[in-house]
């Protein structure tokens, strides 16, 4: 705008000049010196009204660009206040899709535990017919095969709890980690099977199988932070826990492991202070695993 209005004054200033002297060279005859500087004095009048109708309609332009200045601020806020509210719509449905996705595993998981449960108790019950049948022919045989069953069914169900993998961890007080941190969780609730190291923060798996990880992490509103469960040096589920409130926010993995198989919890971004709160409360920030076949 400011080179348009100075290239505007230049070709005015142009103009002024070649009036001059086409106003000088037709008077050949020697004309008075007042009337000349008269009709100097009207051009100038006149590039005067030129200059002044120039800056009414700069001022004119510059107020409207102020204006589409403010008109665009406004449409900017207002799509920026739109995409907050779209953020806030997608974040609650991610949260209803994880809690359903939750809700499932853990049906499956129960249905799990009680077809197992079911098969070794048609199992005993089974075995206990079979030796009844089988030895009618004497009561005193019949006692001892029975004090015999009983025995070995106390001794069965002791293997089964021994043999049992599940482990429940959790931390009580604020820490701050960094990326790359293993996040520890220090107080253990229980650890049947002795996989889970409570020093390091890590479940060393005693068995093959199927195993079923939960994550729960208590943070700060406002304090997002990315968390994975990691098998070794290879991440299996992750998320991006971005609360606007002080809330739990949770993460599950179910994977098929081997002996010697490390399991742990890491933070995988760098945000700011801690994040992690805690009320000296076993149920906020918790770290569990379970074998389920």
């Amino acid at each position: 705008m400011a080179a348009e209005i100075k290239l505007f004054l230049c070709v005015i200033l142009i103009f002024f000049t070649l009036k001059c002297v086409r106003t000088l060279n037709n008077d050949n005859n020697d004309a008075d010196v007042a009337e000349r500087l008269l009709i100097l004095e009207d051009l100038l009048a006149e590039m005067e009204n030129i200059v002044l109708e120039t800056d009414v309609k700069v001022s004119e332009a510059l107020d409207k660009l102020d204006d589409s200045k403010d008109t665009l601020m406004r449409d900017v806020s207002r799509l920026q206040n739109t995409a907050a509210k779209h953020a806030r719509k997608s974040y609650k449905k991610s949260r209803k899709d994880v809690k359903k996705e939750l809700s499932y595993d853990s049906t499956i998981l129960k249905e799990m535990i009680q077809t197992v449960e079911n098969i070794n108790t048609n199992k005993i019950v089974g075995d206990r017919s079979d030796e009844i049948v089988e030895d009618t022919s004497s009561s005193e045989i019949i006692s001892n095969q029975t004090q015999g069953t009983l025995d070995s069914e106390i001794v069965q169900s002791e293997d089964m709890s021994e043999s049992r993998i599940m482990f429940k961890a959790t931390m009580l007080t604020e820490q701050q980690y960094h990326p790359g941190d293993t996040i520890i969780f220090p107080k253990t609730i229980n650890n049947f099977g002795e996989g889970y190291d409570s020093d390091y923060g890590i479940f060393v798996t005693p068995r093959r199988g199927t195993y079923y990880f939960t994550v729960q992490l208590h943070l700060y509103g406002g304090r997002g932070v990315d968390v994975g469960v990691f098998v070794g040096d290879e991440c299996i589920t992750w998320t991006k826990m971005t609360p606007y409130h002080d809330s739990c926010n949770n993460l599950a993995a179910i994977t098929r492991l081997n002996v010697g198989d490390v399991v742990y919890v890491k933070q995988l971004s760098d945000p700011w202070g801690k994040v992690f709160k805690s009320l000296k409360s076993d149920l906020w920030n918790t770290f569990s695993g379970v074998l389920i076949r």
